[in-house]
């Protein structure tokens, strides 16, 4: 029996999230994002099966995440062994700390890391290229967990890597992370954004521009004014928490709050020397103690 591998999934934020549309193949969308992974996320324990194992086995600590066919690691080992199919079975031990239908990226990322931890332990015999395929077909934003942070995932499932030393205000930042019990499912979220047409969806063009003029702004110790999610106003109209918490944000703080992508956390990023204090309390007093309501900074990986 083998020892296992332990190793952190991180959460992540997008700091800018467009939808253009849905592919022209397949259930999902095409998305241009910029991403940053966090200080905070899952850990998974991950080792080969002893010689007479014959299946993948992946248990949780939370009951509510399924272990059958429907999970993303699952998949993940399902789609990597049609490009290589290593003989051994899997075990897979997750330390959920992402909440479910939060936007966080939770499944993605256990399923990201879990590719790239996979193909390490047998000695890389897939290919970064091929690696980045497989997580997008897990999802689309899959991909990004692969990447440094942060990175740019284009529409065209391209991961461009933003240089850190380049991110002076991001350096300097901190956040506070939050989500209100109720979550928001993904699915939802997209069939929302389908349901009210093309007026939701952006073109691809339009979010370079965006996403240049943000890693401008990034590039100062200020903090950047321009962050974008195209989910928030859905998220907000769906949960009176998220619309209450974004107003008061605003106009007792005055500071801004984000959605986090298609879930219903948010964050607010803030100088890493301001108090927040203040800011936390509010959270933990509308949203309550059942809440996920924490501090982290960015993880940035060169």
């Amino acid at each position: 029996m083998g020892e296992f591998n332990r190793f952190l999934c991180p959460a992540k934020l997008n700091l800018f999230l467009a939808v253009h549309g849905r592919r022209k193949q397949g259930a999902l969308h095409d998305i241009s994002s910029l991403a940053v992974q966090v200080a905070f996320g899952d850990y998974m324990q991950l080792r080969f099966a002893d010689t007479d194992a014959r299946e993948d086995f992946i248990s949780c600590d939370v009951p509510d995440i399924p272990t059958d066919s429907s999970n993303t690691i699952i998949r993940a080992a399902g789609l990597f062994r049609q490009i290589y199919d290593f003989p051994q079975k899997i075990v897979v031990r997750l330390e959920k700390n992402i909440p479910l239908e939060s936007g966080l990226g939770g499944g993605s990322s256990d399923a990201a890391l879990f590719l790239r931890n996979l193909n390490i332990m047998l000695g890389k015999p897939v290919n970064d290229d091929d690696l980045t395929i497989i997580a997008g077909c897990v999802g689309s934003d899959c991909p990004i967990f692969l990447s440094s942070s942060p990175c740019i995932l284009h529409q065209d499932g391209r991961m461009e890597r933003v240089a850190v030393d380049k991110l002076a205000g991001l350096r300097q930042m901190k956040l506070i992370v939050f989500k209100p019990v109720v979550g928001i499912a993904t699915s939802w979220a997209y069939a929302e954004l389908d349901r009210r047409g093309p007026s939701s969806f952006s073109s691809a063009d339009e979010a370079k521009v965006s996403i240049a003029k943000l890693l401008d702004e990034l590039g100062t110790n200020a903090r950047p004014p321009s962050l974008n999610n195209c989910f928030q106003s859905l998220a907000a109209e769906r949960l009176l928490e998220l619309q209450l918490i974004f107003r008061d944000l605003n106009l007792f703080f005055r500071v801004q709050g984000y959605l986090t992508g298609t879930g219903s956390a948010g964050f607010i990023p803030l100088q890493e020397d301001a108090d927040s204090s203040s800011i936390l309390q509010y959270l933990k007093d509308v949203l309550g103690s059942s809440a996920l309501i924490i501090e982290t900074r960015p993880y940035l990986i060169s």
